[in-house]
């Protein structure tokens, strides 16, 4: 059965980009270090056992190369977690003030930033240890769910934003009998 999905387009197309967006998941939703390294070598022992592809043969057979690719990783992740950082805390800055906006702003800021999922306010780098490293280490799939993902929902919070006011006129009119005789 495996020889007839590495031999087929099936395996690229489908398998492949699977297991990646499983990893983009692990990575950006949740703190799974663990399974998003195992769903790393499922994927590359996956390659190497069904593709024309074969990472580990590679890096026995080219080692120093290996090692360059791999510092060229290095580099770009740590290069990469300065712009995600960025964006992590200008996002939530964002929450945290639409949250306080909907609530009255005389909400304190530190307990709507618990009450968000945040650990203090400013947000602390210690407290983030785990979602950095997993940042640095499964940075081609974090960029990946960051460029989707960002860009799209704030596209959406945007057309909601603008609609928003005429969706409730909708709803009071609706239920403009029912509130009038209260």
């Amino acid at each position: 059965m495996f020889m007839v999905l590495s031999d087929s387009v099936l395996f690229l197309y489908l398998v492949l980009p699977c297991i990646f967006l499983s990893l983009c998941w692990l990575t950006e939703a949740t703190d799974h270090a663990g399974s998003a390294t195992i769903c790393i070598l499922l994927f590359l022992g996956l390659l190497q056992m069904f593709s024309d592809i074969h990472p580990f043969t590679y890096i026995i057979n080219e080692p120093i190369r290996s090692a360059l690719i791999a510092g060229v990783y290095v580099v770009c992740g740590v290069v990469y977690v300065w712009f995600k950082w960025m964006s992590y805390v200008n996002t939530a800055v964002r929450k945290i003030n639409a949250n306080r906006n909907d609530y009255g702003s005389t909400r304190d800021p530190e307990s709507t930033a618990r009450y968000l999922g945040y650990k203090s306010i400013p947000l602390k780098v210690s407290d983030y240890k785990s979602k950095i490293m997993g940042w640095m280490i499964y940075w081609p799939a974090s960029a990946a769910w960051t460029i989707l993902n960002d860009p799209i929902r704030r596209l959406f919070e945007a057309i909601y934003n603008k609609i928003a006011k005429s969706l409730q006129d909708i709803s009071d009119k609706a239920f403009s009998d029912i509130t009038k005789t209260k």
